[in-house]
C-alpha cells in the first residue's frame, strides 16, 4: 500500500482571499493567523493558502508534483510576485506499508520552485502492516 498527498502552500502574512482572486486558483484551505489547526488546540502562527493536487492519492509522486504546478502555469507571474514576500512548499506526504516508494524530483519541478524561492518537503510515513493505518494519519 502506498498513498500520496502533494500540496502546495503558501505561508506569511496576507490575506488568502486575496491570494485567491489574484491567481483565480480556488484553494483547498485557507486560514488566517490565530485559527485553530483542525481537531487540534493548536494556533496557526501564520496566515495560508493550501491547494492540494487532483490526482488521486495512488499517482505517482512526479505526476502529482507535475500537475499541481502545472495548475500555476496561467498564473506563473503573480505567484513569483508573491512569493517575493511570503513562503512557498511544495509539500509531500507519503505513507506506506511495506512498499519502499521513490523519490525523486525531475530538474523542471526542482527549477519552478527554485524560482520562487520555494522549498520541497517530504515526509514518509511508515504504516503497519496489521490494517490500522487510519490510527496513524494526521
Amino acid at each position: 500500500m502506498i498513498e500520496l498527498i502533494v500540496r502546495f502552500r503558501l505561508t506569511g502574512e496576507f490575506d488568502p482571499d486575496q491570494i485567491t482572486s489574484d491567481l483565480g486558483i480556488p484553494p483547498s484551505e485557507t486560514w488566517r493567523k490565530g485559527d485553530f489547526v483542525r481537531s487540534t488546540i493548536i494556533c496557526r502562527e501564520t496566515d495560508g493558502w493550501c491547494l492540494n493536487s487532483a490526482l488521486g492519492k495512488t499517482a505517482g509522486l512526479e505526476q502529482q508534483t507535475k500537475a499541481i504546478l502545472k495548475m500555476f502555469e496561467p498564473s506563473w507571474t503573480k505567484l513569483e510576485k508573491f512569493c517575493s514576500t511570503l513562503n512557498a512548499e511544495l509539500s509531500c506526504s507519503i505513507y506506506t506499508s511495506g512498499y519502499r516508494p521513490s523519490i525523486h524530483f525531475d530538474t523542471a519541478v526542482v527549477q519552478r520552485m527554485a524560482s520562487i524561492n520555494g522549498t520541497i518537503d517530504v515526509d514518509l510515513y511508515i504504516m503497519p502492516a496489521d490494517g490500522d493505518e487510519e490510527d496513524y494519519r494526521v
